[in-house]
């Protein structure tokens, strides 16, 4: 699946690392020419806890090596708190719960399914929820390649767009994170058929 997901420039994939991932997310698909600016501070407090949980990230990296148990305990209890305070305020453009997807991730866009078709040079919202971290994301993108796959689905490959700093320093540690314990796998799994 990881290949049918890929998406993005071949100058975008030698940018930033890209990955398959599970997460839950929830979207809604606009007109190109609708006037709305759908995510643009739309919850300044998702924005807070963004900026919270890089700030959290970058402290946590300084123990990692000094303190390896004290950095998996915190690192659960943020999971912890970030589980109780999962940001809900997109209910006025995301009626929908989310749902557990298959998706290619980078930190500059994203490959998924969805039913229907969808044409190229839509506006997405997408309200986006990454593991085992519970960092609830809100970002807009744009379609840029929607292909046809089996039951009338389309693959979208979606770039973001208007990404701050904080949103993408998240996207960028969750796909380090995520392709480190790919490989961690892969080498244990090596390992044990030896």
């Amino acid at each position: 699946m990881t290949d049918q997901l890929d998406s993005g420039s071949a100058q975008e994939r030698r940018r930033f690392f890209r990955v398959s991932d599970q997460v839950a997310i929830r979207y809604k698909i606009f007109a190109a020419d609708d006037p709305k600016v759908f995510l643009d501070n739309v919850n300044t407090g998702a924005s807070a806890v963004n900026l919270l949980e890089n700030q959290i990230a970058d402290a946590l990296s300084k123990v990692r090596t000094t303190h390896p148990v004290l950095l998996e305990v915190l690192e659960l209890f943020n999971q912890k708190i970030n589980m109780m305070f999962i940001n809900d305020g997109m209910s006025d453009v995301h009626a929908q719960p989310r749902e557990l997807k298959e998706v290619s991730l980078s930190a500059c866009g994203m490959a998924f399914t969805v039913p229907g078709c969808v044409s190229l040079g839509q506006k997405v919202a997408l309200d986006m929820l990454l593991f085992p971290s519970y960092v609830n994301l809100l970002l807009q993108g744009l379609v840029v390649s929607s292909e046809p796959v089996e039951d009338g689905a389309s693959l979208l490959r979606v770039d973001f767009t208007e990404v701050s700093e904080i949103h993408q320093e998240l996207l960028v540690q969750h796909v380090i994170k995520r392709q480190s314990s790919e490989l961690k796998a892969r080498r244990e799994a090596r390992e044990k058929s030896d």
